[in-house]
C-alpha cells in the first residue's frame, strides 16, 4: 500500500509520482479523510496521499485540481468531492455513477 511517508518531499515530477490510480487530499483535522483512508486500508486499495495541511505545494495542486473541500479523491483521472462508498466504487470500476 502507499503510504504519506512517500510524500515527504514538496511536489514530485509526473514520473516520480508513485504508481496508482487514487490521490486523496486530506487534512489531519479532517473525520472524513480519516474514513475514506480506513476503509481503503481495510480492502488494501492503493492510494496516495496529500496532506494539504501540512504542503502547500499540495494545498496548490488541490485548487488547481478542483478541490473545494476535503477530503478530495480523484479516482482513475475522475474527481469526487467527499467520500461517498457508493460513488468511489463506481469510480473504480469505471462505470457511471447515478444517484
Amino acid at each position: 500500500m502507499v503510504l504519506s511517508c512517500l510524500l515527504c518531499t514538496p511536489a514530485f515530477a509526473a514520473a516520480d509520482q508513485p504508481a496508482t490510480d487514487i490521490r486523496i487530499y486530506t487534512a489531519a483535522y479532517c473525520g472524513e479523510c480519516l474514513k475514506a483512508k480506513a476503509y481503503m486500508q481495510a480492502r488494501r486499495i492503493d492510494f496516495v496521499e496529500y496532506d494539504v495541511q501540512k504542503n502547500s505545494d499540495f494545498l496548490r495542486d488541490f485548487y488547481a485540481q478542483g478541490g473545494k473541500g476535503i477530503p478530495y479523491l480523484i479516482v482513475k483521472g475522475r474527481a469526487m468531492h467527499g467520500f461517498d462508498v457508493a460513488e468511489f466504487e463506481h469510480l473504480r470500476s469505471n462505470t457511471e455513477f447515478k444517484q
